[in-house]
């Protein structure tokens, strides 16, 4: 066997082997831990799963439907972004039709910044205890995404990040 092949149950299939690992996290029955080798980046999704695409770069999510029904209802009225259709310019339209209503003499201006995001200043502990606790079905996923630092490279260095998550992550 070539070096550098996984073996999972006895198969070297490639689709076997992401089959598995997703539904292990769909129900909630293997941890897994990886020091290297395995990049959430080349997972596909599968039949089964429903597909999330993330405009950030080539990431892809997989996610089954009870996952999503389950943060829809976490999230409620307090997200726009993950599958609203146009959420994010209802949101636009609104705040632009309250200052043309009330403020049309200019007397008030809105900025918007991703403070959150933008600076890498999401704490991934408490991200990962919230999922734990409202989103179960996801949380061994999540914990896979961002249960261990980022390896971020610069030139010929790494940089081990641990907080912040990938901008434009539906999660």
């Amino acid at each position: 066997m070539a070096a550098g092949v996984a073996v999972v149950n006895g198969h070297t299939d490639q689709g076997y082997k992401l089959r598995s690992l997703v539904n292990s996290f769909r129900h909630g029955k293997k941890v897994l831990a990886s020091s290297a080798g395995v990049d959430p980046i080349d997972l596909r999704p599968l039949s089964a799963l429903q597909r999330s695409h993330v405009d950030a770069g080539d990431r892809k999510t997989t996610q089954s439907d009870d996952s999503l029904r389950q943060m829809a209802k976490y999230l409620g009225d307090f997200q726009f972004g993950v599958g609203i259709p146009n959420g994010a310019e209802a949101v636009l339209h609104s705040a632009n039709r309250f200052l043309n209503m009330f403020h049309s003499d200019g007397s008030l201006a809105l900025l918007t910044v991703d403070f959150s995001n933008a600076f890498n200043l999401v704490d991934r502990t408490t991200l990962l205890q919230e999922v734990r606790a409202r989103c179960p079905s996801i949380s061994l996923w999540v914990n896979f995404l961002y249960g261990q630092p980022a390896r971020l490279y610069v030139g010929n260095d790494c940089i081990q990040s641990t907080t912040g998550v990938q901008q434009g992550d539906p999660l």
